[in-house]
C-alpha cells in the first residue's frame, strides 16, 4: 500500500528497523538489521541497575559490595531525576511550539551528558568487582540508553505529545475522538485550579494514524484449506507500521490560559508579568480571531513524505461545511529520536478444511483448531516529524461562530493530496463530560 499517491516507502527509505524478531511481516516497510548484541541489550531490563535486590542477585554481590552499590544507586537516581526534569522541560509542548524549539542536537547532547554521568558513577563501583561480576555489569550498562527513555522520576509538570507508536498504561496508542465541554468556547469559565496544564492538553488532543494492514503469515499461506484468523488485538502491530501518525490539539480558551500560566511560571527568565506573557501569547497565536489547531505529523519515512503540499487538511462542522486554514505556520521537519519498541506475539486460530467443499457437513463439524503464537518483534523506531499551526476561521460565511451552543462536533480531516490512500479523521464531540 502506498499511503500517499506519489510516494513509496522504498523510494525515501525508513528509519524503522527490526533489531530482533521471529520473522518480519511481508508488507512491513521495516529494514532487517539483526544482531545478537542488540538482542541481549533488549533482553536486559535497565531498571535492574536501580534495584539493589535485583542488582545483588544479578552480580552475586557480597554484603560490602551491596553497601557500595546502594550508594551508587542513590546517586544514579538523582542523576536520572535531574535529567528527566531538564529533558521534559526542553520537549514540553509549551517550549516546542514557541519561537525557538530545541534543536535535535541539543536533545542528543543532554542525553549524552546523562549517560556519561551515570557511567562515571558506576566506574568506582565496578573497580570493586571481580572479572565475572564486571562482565555481567558491562552487559547491563549496554541497556542504559533505554533507561533514559523512561526515567524513574516522578511526574514532571512538562507534558509532551508523541507522534511515535507509544502506548499508555492501558495499551492505547490512539484516541481519535474527544468528548469536550462546549461551554469552554461559548461561555468561557475561569480556569479550574484542579485541572493541570497536562490534563487540559490531553483533553483537547486527539491522536490517530493511517492503518496499514499486516500481511498474512507466510506459513499459513502455504495451506490454502486452512481458515486463519488472528485472535489477539493488533493495534500495536498496525500502529508500528503506520506511514503517518497524527496528533491534533484544538486550542480551547481554557487550554490557552493554562499554557500562558505555564509559560509564565517555567519559561520566564525576564520575570515578565502574567499580563505581559498573556498579551504576547495571544498576539502570536491569533487568539480570539481564529480557531487554532496545532498539528503534529510523524512518519517512519523520510522528510519529503511530510511536505505540506502532499496533504489536504480541513475542518468540518455539524452541517458538513468544510473550512480550510486561513493561515499556517510550519516548522522545519525534524528527526524523531529513535526508541526501542516491542510488539507482543500474536495468537492465531487455524481451522482445517473450512474452505474445502469436498468435505461432508458432518466432517466439517469436527474441524480441528490449532493455536500458536509468533515471537515478539523488537524494533528501533525513528523517522521524522512536522509541526504545523493551522489557523481556521472562527466564524462562518454568514458571520455566526463556527462553534455555538448547539454545535455537536468539529472534525479535522487529513487526506493525501493525490491518489486514493487512506486518510485520518479526528473528532472533538461537544458535550458535558464529567471531567476533562
Amino acid at each position: 500500500m502506498k499511503p500517499c499517491g506519489m510516494f513509496s516507502p522504498w523510494i525515501f527509505g525508513t528509519l524503522l528497523s527490526i533489531a530482533v524478531s521471529g520473522h518480519a511481516s511481508g508488507d512491513s516497510h521495516a529494514a532487517v538489521s539483526g544482531g545478537a548484541a542488540q538482542d541481549s541489550t533488549f533482553r536486559e531490563n535497565p531498571k535492574d541497575l536501580l534495584d539493589l535486590q535485583k542488582l545483588t542477585k544479578r552480580l552475586d554481590l557480597s554484603p560490602a559490595q551491596q553497601d557500595s552499590a546502594g550508594q551508587v544507586i542513590d546517586r544514579m537516581r538523582n542523576a536520572l531525576e535531574t535529567f528527566a526534569w531538564d529533558y521534559a522541560k526542553l520537549t514540553c509542548e509549551a517550549s516546542v511550539w514557541g519561537q525557538a524549539p530545541p534543536a535535535s542536537e541539543t536533545l542528543k547532547t543532554r542525553k549524552r551528558k546523562a549517560l556519561e554521568e551515570m557511567e562515571n558513577l558506576l566506574k568506582p563501583f565496578e573497580e570493586t568487582l571481580n572479572e565475572d561480576q564486571k562482565s555481567r555489569l558491562r552487559g547491563m550498562i549496554q541497556s542504559l540508553p533505554r533507561l533514559l527513555n523512561s526515567p524513574l522520576s516522578g511526574k514532571t509538570p512538562f507534558p509532551h505529545i508523541d507522534t511515535r507508536p507509544v502506548f499508555d498504561k492501558r495499551g492505547r496508542g490512539v484516541e481519535d475522538r474527544r468528548l469536550v465541554r462546549r461551554t469552554t468556547f461559548t461561555d468561557p469559565p475561569a480556569l479550574d485550579p484542579s485541572q493541570t496544564y497536562a490534563d487540559l492538553l490531553k483533553a483537547w488532543t486527539t491522536r490517530a494514524f493511517i492503518r496499514e494492514t499486516a500481511a498474512k503469515d507466510p506459513f499459513t499461506a502455504a495451506y490454502p484449506d486452512w481458515d486463519v484468523r488472528q485472535n489477539m488485538p493488533v493495534l500495536k502491530d498496525l500502529l508500528i507500521r503506520s506511514p503517518l501518525i497524527a496528533a491534533a490539539t484544538l486550542m480551547s480558551p481554557d487550554l490557552v490560559e493554562a499554557e500562558v500560566q505555564h509559560l509564565h511560571q517555567y519559561y520566564n527568565p525576564e520575570g515578565r508579568s502574567i499580563d505581559s506573557v498573556r498579551t504576547a501569547y495571544q498576539t502570536q497565536n491569533r487568539v480570539g480571531e481564529t480557531l487554532l489547531i496545532r498539528l503534529k505529523l510523524g512518519t517512519p519515512y523520510a522528510a519529503p513524505f511530510l511536505a505540506r503540499k502532499n496533504w489536504t487538511i480541513f475542518i468540518e462542522d455539524d452541517d458538513k461545511e468544510a473550512y480550510e486554514p486561513v493561515a499556517e505556520q510550519a516548522q522545519e521537519v525534524r528527526p524523531i529520536e529513535a526508541i526501542p519498541v516491542e510488539i507482543p506475539g500474536r495468537t492465531y486460530e487455524a481451522i482445517y478444511g473450512a474452505h474445502d467443499p469436498r468435505r461432508a457437513p458432518a466432517s466439517v463439524d469436527k474441524r480441528e483448531k490449532i493455536f500458536w503464537a509468533d515471537d515478539p518483534e523488537r524494533m528501533i523506531y525513528g523517522g521524522n516529524e512536522a509541526l504545523v499551526k493551522l489557523f481556521f476561521p472562527a466564524r462562518r460565511r454568514d458571520g455566526t461562530p463556527v462553534i455555538t451552543p448547539e454545535t455537536q462536533f468539529l472534525r479535522l480531516i487529513i487526506k493525501p493530496s493525490e491518489g486514493e490512500g487512506d486518510g485520518i479523521v479526528m473528532t472533538w464531540t461537544f458535550g458535558q463530560p464529567k471531567k476533562l
